[in-house]
Parts: C-alpha cells; sequence; structure tokens
C-alpha cells in the first residue's frame, strides 16, 4: 500500500483508485453533483489521467462550445480532486516533476470541476467564451473556466467526502465531519492510500459499453427500471442498448441528467442506494 505522501509519479493516475471513491462519496452526499464528459460528442481526454467528471452546468457548457465550433476539442486536464491536488502539492515542496507551483488541496480552479486546460486554445477562444468560459490569461494560455451561474463551490463536500471515507476505516481515529481542510484532516489525507481505501468499494458505474457490461448489479438496475414502471423485455443482466434506452427514459421522467449513465444519482433515483 503506498501513501499519498510516498508516490514519487508525476501523474495524478496514481491516485486513481482514492479518486474513484471520493467522487463516489461525493455524488452519495448529493446525487448528480458530478457527471461524466466523455460520452459528450467531439469531447476526447488527452490521456487516462484526465478525469472524466464536470459539474453538470460545466458539462452543458462544454456541450456549448463544442456544438458551436463544429470541432473535436482535446482536454488536456479538467477535474482534479483533492487527492489529486495534495499528490501535486506534495511534488511541489519536494521540488519534483518540474512544477513550479500547486494550491493546497481545495484551492485550485480545477478542484472544482468546473475547470479545462485544452490544446489549440486559441482557436477554441471564441466558442468557448461565447460558451461561458472565462479564458484565464496569457499566464495560463491552456486554461478556462466555466462561469455559469449555477456552479457549486465544492471545496467544502469534497473536504467532507474524504472524511467520511476516512472515518469508514479508521474507526477510532474519526475526523470531524465539517468540510474543513485543517491541518487535522490534511495529515490524514498525505497519509491515505492512493489507491484507495480497502474495503471501501465505489459502485461501478454502470453505461453502455464495447465489451458490453454484465453483472448481477446490471440485473439489479432493470429490475428497478421495471419496478419504476419503464419498459424493458429482457432483464438479462447485460447492459445493451435496450437497457441504454430504458435508463434514458427514466432519467428523463425524473429529470436527472439524460446520459445513460447510472451513477450514484440514477442509483438513488431507483431506490438502489
Amino acid at each position: 500500500m503506498t501513501l499519498i505522501k510516498d508516490v514519487v509519479d508525476c501523474s495524478t493516475y496514481s491516485v486513481r483508485g482514492l479518486d474513484n471513491q471520493l467522487i463516489a462519496q461525493m455524488n452519495k452526499l448529493r446525487p448528480g453533483l458530478l457527471v461524466r464528459i466523455d460520452d459528450l460528442r467531439n469531447v476526447k481526454l488527452a490521456d487516462a489521467a484526465v478525469h472524466p467528471w464536470m459539474q453538470p452546468a460545466a458539462r452543458r457548457c462544454l456541450a456549448q462550445a463544442v456544438s458551436y465550433r463544429g470541432k473535436q476539442i482535446i482536454i488536456n486536464s479538467a477535474y482534479r480532486t483533492i487527492a489529486g491536488q495534495m499528490l501535486l502539492r506534495n511534488h511541489y515542496l519536494n521540488g519534483r516533476c518540474g512544477i513550479v507551483a500547486a494550491a493546497p488541496p481545495g484551492q485550485s480552479n480545477h478542484n472544482n470541476a468546473s475547470a479545462i486546460d485544452v490544446e489549440d486554445s486559441y482557436g477554441w477562444r471564441s466558442a468557448l467564451r461565447a460558451s461561458r468560459w472565462r479564458w484565464l490569461g496569457e499566464f495560463d494560455p491552456m486554461h478556462y473556466d466555466c462561469i455559469d451561474d449555477n456552479i457549486s463551490a465544492l471545496n467544502t463536500i469534497a473536504v467532507k467526502a474524504f472524511q467520511q471515507l476516512w472515518n469508514i476505516v479508521h474507526a477510532t481515529d474519526k475526523l470531524a465531519l465539517d468540510g474543513d481542510f485543517g491541518p487535522a484532516t490534511e495529515t490524514r489525507l498525505r497519509y491515505s492510500p492512493a489507491e484507495g481505501f480497502p474495503g471501501v468499494d465505489p459502485s461501478r458505474i454502470l453505461k453502455l459499453t464495447e465489451p458490453l457490461q454484465i453483472g448481477n448489479d446490471v440485473g439489479e438496475v432493470q429490475l428497478a427500471l421495471r419496478a419504476a414502471g419503464i419498459t424493458l423485455e429482457v432483464a438479462d443482466k447485460v447492459f445493451g442498448p435496450a437497457t441504454d434506452k430504458a435508463v434514458k427514459q427514466f432519467q428523463a421522467a425524473k429529470n436527472l441528467v439524460v446520459d445513460g449513465v447510472v451513477g450514484s444519482g440514477t442509483r438513488q433515483a431507483l431506490g438502489l442506494d
């Protein structure tokens, strides 16, 4: 088990296990807080280290910009959890990876799931600005922030999600669930496992993929969709096109983001969480 404080790999993908747990916990605290963007047409993530999550309002701004320009946008950086930010902060403090500045966790624009760094920043500037994205300036020319009125500040809920995860595993060393990134929380984040806390399993995100997802969790969703009055002829534990269509019908009926993705918000609406 590698603790965040001991990670020397420069990529934030090194903490993806803990990242996934944090995102799942945040969406349990506030269903639908973070939604995926990797299903948007003409949106490409530069590599596996780029998180496919945004606030819904930022996702809408991104979709509008891509539609406005009609070209593929390549995103080099997007959401960064407080675990990822802690990793970069450690690298900065220890003079690693050529990082010349890194804000403390919660204080980077990327921690709010409403910021992106893009390739071809000049080419995208007009489309992004027309879609409520603010360019940060020449000192960081690839960076844009969504300034939609529906963007929320995430720091408190992100910290509280970590505090809850820590307390699940450490019954005799609990943190106050106050959402405050104070010294006690900072120390415990540094000493958290990069691969995630053992025994804490974020629910698998179900959606239409190739190859198709198969399992009891898919069957559970299918039965819940039927119970909710959605027509689904076969509950075969396979997430195929018919299940994708049924999920979208349910999401539309519940005024959820209609993306066919069964994350924590849709699961909760189905009565599964």
